[in-house]
C-alpha cells in the first residue's frame, strides 16, 4: 500500500499558497483604490469646469487716443549757474541819476524813491567787497563793520547832496540755528525821505545793512 504524504508538508504548502494570495489581493486593492482616486479628481474637475460661469467673448482692445504732448519742463538750475546769474544781475548796476546844471550827481533828485534803485545796489556791492569768501572771524569784525558802513556811506553821499545819510551795519556768525532779530524805526517824511536795507548771507557770516535817508 503507497505511503501517504505527510500532513505537515501539505499544511506548510497551503500557509505559503495563502501568503501569495493574500500579496496580490492587497496590491489589487491598492491599485484599485488608487484609481478611484483619480476617478474622483478628474470628476471634480470636470464638475467645476461645468458649474464656473461662461467666459465672455473678448473683444479686441479698444485703441488708446493719442495723450496730449506733457508739457517740457526746464532743466532745473543748478546753484552754479543760480549764482552766477545772481552775481550777473548784481553787477547790472541800476543808472545813475542824470547830473545837473552845475555838474552834480543827483543834484535836481530831491525825493528818495528816484535813489532807491541805486542805494540798494550800493550797500550790497559794499558788503560783498568785504565779506564774500571770507571766514568769520572776531577779530576783524569791528573792522569789517566800520569799512562796509564808511564806504556806503562815501558812496551815498557821492549820489546825491541833497540829503543826510544814515547808515548802520550788524555782522553775525552763521551757524546751523543762527537766529537774528533786527528792526529799525525813524520818523521822516514819506514823500522825501526813506530807507533801504540789504542782508548778505555768506557761508560763515550773517550781515545787515540799513541806509537812512533824510531830505535837506
Amino acid at each position: 500500500m503507497p505511503k501517504q504524504p505527510k500532513p505537515s508538508a501539505q499544511v506548510v504548502g497551503r500557509t505559503e499558497g495563502h501568503a501569495e494570495s493574500k500579496d496580490d489581493e492587497a496590491a489589487r486593492k491598492r491599485e484599485a483604490k488608487a484609481e478611484k482616486k483619480c476617478e474622483a479628481k478628474r470628476l471634480a474637475k470636470e464638475r467645476a469646469q461645468a458649474e464656473a460661469p461662461a467666459r465672455p467673448l473678448t473683444e479686441a482692445p479698444a485703441r488708446p487716443a493719442a495723450a496730449a504732448p506733457e508739457p517740457k519742463v526746464e532743466a532745473e538750475e543748478t546753484p552754479s549757474e543760480r549764482k552766477r546769474e545772481a552775481n550777473q544781475k548784481s553787477n547790472s548796476a541800476p543808472p545813475p541819476p542824470e547830473k545837473d546844471k552845475e555838474g552834480l550827481v543827483g543834484g535836481d533828485v530831491v525825493y528818495f524813491e528816484q535813489l532807491r534803485p541805486n542805494v540798494t545796489y550800493l550797500i550790497e556791492k559794499m558788503a560783498k567787497k568785504h565779506l564774500e569768501s571770507r571766514a568769520y572771524d572776531v577779530k576783524y569784525h569791528v573792522r569789517w563793520t566800520d569799512a562796509i558802513t564808511q564806504d556806503c556811506l562815501d558812496a551815498c553821499k557821492a549820489l546825491s547832496p541833497n540829503f543826510k545819510w544814515m547808515v548802520s551795519c550788524l555782522i553775525v556768525e552763521k551757524k546751523d540755528r543762527t537766529a537774528v532779530f533786527s528792526e529799525s524805526v525813524a520818523y521822516y517824511d514819506p514823500t522825501s525821505d526813506g530807507c533801504a536795507a540789504f542782508e548778505y548771507q555768506g557761508s560763515k557770516c550773517l550781515c545787515v545793512v540799513h541806509v537812512f535817508c533824510a531830505a535837506i
